[in-house]
C-alpha cells in the first residue's frame, strides 16, 4: 500500500471509458476510497457483506431471491 500505487489505480480508473469501476480484490478498497476517484466505485467487499446482512435480516432483494 504504496502511494506510487495509489497513483497507479487511480490513473488506470481515470484512463477507462466506464460508468463505474468495481473493487473485485478486497485491498484495493483500501488502496483508493471514493473520495479519490474520478468515477464511482464498487467495493465487492462491502457489498457481499451488505448481501449478507440483507439476507441474515430477511429483508431487501438478497432475501427475496431464496
Amino acid at each position: 500500500m504504496t502511494d506510487a500505487s495509489r497513483r497507479d489505480y487511480l490513473r488506470a480508473i481515470d484512463d477507462l471509458a466506464a460508468q463505474a469501476v468495481v473493487l473485485a480484490c478486497t485491498e484495493i478498497g483500501l488502496l483508493v476510497g471514493p473520495e479519490e476517484s474520478p468515477l464511482p466505485l464498487i467495493d465487492s467487499a462491502q457489498a457481499h457483506a451488505d448481501a449478507l446482512a440483507d439476507v441474515a435480516l430477511g429483508v431487501g432483494a438478497a432475501a427475496a431471491s431464496r
